[in-house]
C-alpha cells in the first residue's frame, strides 16, 4: 500500500474514515482571517524581495543570492508544512493561538534580519561563495519554517470535519498567494522607490504584527 505524503497528514488524520465517503463542504472564513492572511503573504514576500537584494550585496551574483534565497525558502516552507501538520493535529482548538505566537516569532526575526544577513556578508570570505551561502541558508530557515506552518494551523482550525479540508485548504492558500503577489508587486515597483531595504523589511514585520494583533481580537469577539 502507497504510504500517504507526510505533510498535513497529522493535522487531517482525525478526520481519516474509510468507512465513510462524504461530500465536501464549503468552509465558511471570517473575512478578518481572510484579510490577516492575506496581509501575511504579503509579509511573506517582501521579506522574500528584501532578502534578495541582501543577498545580492553579499555575494555580487544574482545567481547565487537567488539559489540561496530560493532553497531556503521552499525546505523551510516544506519542513515547516509538516511540523505544522503535527503541532496542529495536537494543538487542535488551540491552532489560532498557535498562529498568534508564530506571526509575532516571523515580526521578531524580519526584524533582525536585514542586520543578520549584512553581518554574515562582513565577517565572511568574500573568495568563497560555499560558506557565506551555508550560513545565510541557516540563517533564513527559522522565518521561512514558521511561514510553512502558517497554512495548516489555519486549515486545522477552520475544518471542523473531513468533509471541510479541502475547501478550506483550497481557500486559505488561494488567500496568502494572492497577498503573496501583491507583496512582491508592491515591494519590488512601489515600496523601494520611497524606501530603503530596512524600511521595508520594518512595514512587512508590522504587517505580521497586525496579523497577530488581529487574530487576537478575532478569538477574543468569538469566546464573547
Amino acid at each position: 500500500m502507497t504510504k500517504p505524503c507526510p505533510i498535513y497528514s497529522a493535522s487531517l488524520s482525525r478526520y481519516q474514515s474509510p468507512e465513510i465517503e462524504m461530500k465536501t463542504t464549503r468552509v465558511a472564513i471570517p473575512m478578518s482571517v481572510i484579510s490577516a492572511f492575506m496581509l501575511s503573504g504579503i509579509s511573506g514576500l517582501m521579506y522574500q524581495v528584501c532578502w534578495q537584494r541582501l543577498l545580492f550585496t553579499n555575494f555580487g551574483v544574482d545567481v547565487h543570492s537567488v539559489t540561496v534565497l530560493v532553497s531556503a525558502f521552499m525546505a523551510g516552507l516544506g519542513i515547516g508544512g509538516w511540523a505544522g501538520g503535527r503541532i496542529a493535529d495536537k494543538a487542535g482548538r488551540w491552532c489560532l493561538h498557535v498562529f498568534v505566537g508564530v506571526e509575532l516569532a516571523l515580526c521578531l526575526l524580519g526584524l533582525i534580519s536585514h542586520r543578520a544577513i549584512l553581518w554574515v556578508g562582513e565577517v565572511t570570505p568574500l573568495d568563497s561563495m560555499w560558506l557565506p551561502g551555508m550560513v545565510n541558508f541557516i540563517l533564513l530557515l527559522p522565518p521561512t519554517f514558521l511561514m510553512g506552518m502558517t497554512l495548516p494551523l489555519l486549515t486545522t482550525y477552520f475544518a471542523k470535519n473531513k468533509s471541510e479540508v479541502g475547501s478550506a485548504i483550497g481557500g486559505l492558500y488561494t488567500i496568502n498567494t494572492v497577498g503573496a503577489a501583491a507583496g512582491v508587486v508592491f515591494a519590488g515597483f512601489i515600496a523601494f522607490n520611497f524606501m530603503t531595504i530596512a524600511d521595508v523589511i520594518r512595514v512587512a514585520a508590522l504587517g505580521n504584527f497586525i496579523v497577530a494583533i488581529g487574530m487576537v481580537i478575532y478569538l477574543s469577539k468569538e469566546k464573547a
